[in-house]
């Protein structure tokens, strides 16, 4: 996992130190495929930054989550976008990832 490799300090919150380009090149879609269904989640809302296509993958049935529109369910976002759009998807913000695909997608179920 060298992309999104740090040191000791910044190891467990890495995401608040740096983002883009240093965490999150959009190289997590195939362990956001492997993680979705390890989850058995049925739907889920992505915001994914990255080329890869993600249709080539297999997943679970998803739409793009439409930015600023919360919603509900499992809903998978890039760490990237997390932190470069808050208006688009700082409404997760109070609530914590159930899982992460590799370092760079966060994972979440929301009621």
């Amino acid at each position: 996992d060298y992309l999104a490799y740090f040191n000791e300090t910044a190891a467990s919150h890495a995401d608040y130190f740096v983002v883009d380009s240093d965490v999150d090149w959009g190289q997590d879609g195939k362990r956001l495929s492997q993680q979705l269904n390890r989850l058995q989640a049925d739907h889920v809302w992505i915001a994914f930054f990255g080329s890869e296509d993600l249709h080539r993958l297999p997943m679970p049935s998803w739409q793009v989550l439409p930015p600023g529109r919360p919603e509900t369910g499992w809903i998978a976002v890039s760490e990237l976008l997390l932190k470069r759009y808050p208006e688009d998807y700082g409404w997760l913000a109070p609530y914590k990832p159930v899982a992460m695909a590799g370092k760079s997608i966060r994972i979440y179920r929301l009621p």
